[in-house]
């Protein structure tokens, strides 16, 4: 997604005619309105959208990573957009997903490696914390939040994928405020099924539903059952 005056688009299910529309709102002009900023992190909340991060395009195709963080929500906001907090550390290619009034922002290229990093925003307090380092660097991934049981008062943020041929699917307790190798809490089973797995939805997507875990990518759709 792009930062520079571009056109937002929307997608309605439920719409007279359901399909794709151009909001009124273009984005924001970023701190370099000429140069375009590419692979932000985005979530949503209630009914707002949030990007943050991404990279801003230099000379001989260098980029340099961006703290950012801008919210969406025309309702909120006449010009549509507001910008927040940034974050604590500039990262581009990271993941990120919403969990009980914060949100979760994993991983991504630092110094161009891939980040343990785990940076937590307060929405209603517009403030960034660290939480643990993930056990594992990973860019390039997808992150989800799922909560494990109905009566449960934590989620679980789960974190998939890099650049590497990375076969772990991390999780982390919002309750405790840990990471747990997803095999440990559900067995073996919980991990891709062989070497290189993570790859093939390399810059892909994942999303929860109904105990489900879906990761969709350049390879095809995988899905695994939460026990």
């Amino acid at each position: 997604m792009v930062l520079n005056q571009q056109p937002v688009y929307y997608l309605s299910s439920v719409a007279s005619t359901p399909g794709w529309s151009q909001s009124g709102f273009a984005m924001p002009e970023g701190i370099n309105p000429t140069i375009p900023q590419f692979y932000m992190a985005c979530t949503g909340y209630e009914q707002s959208v949030f990007l943050m991060g991404g990279a801003w395009f230099g000379s001989a195709n260098s980029y340099s990573p961006t703290d950012g963080v801008w919210r969406f929500d025309p309702a909120r906001f006449s010009s549509g957009w507001e910008q927040r907090a940034s974050m604590l550390t500039a990262v581009v290619f990271a993941a990120a997903d919403e969990s009980g009034d914060r949100i979760y922002l994993c991983g991504g290229l630092t110094g161009g490696m891939p980040s343990t990093l785990l940076q937590i925003f307060d929405i209603a307090g517009n403030t960034w914390t660290n939480g643990p380092n993930m056990p594992v660097g990973r860019a390039y991934l997808s992150v989800s939040a799922l909560k494990p049981s109905r009566s449960s008062c934590s989620e679980l943020i789960f974190a998939m994928g890099a650049d590497s041929d990375e076969p772990t699917i991390s999780v982390f307790n919002t309750g405790t405020q840990r990471w747990f190798d997803g095999r440990d809490l559900f067995g073996n089973q919980f991990a891709f099924p062989n070497p290189g797995g993570p790859q093939r939805v390399l810059q892909g997507t994942m999303t929860t539903s109904d105990r489900q875990i879906f990761a969709v990518g350049s390879g095809g759709m995988f899905k695994t059952q939460i026990p």
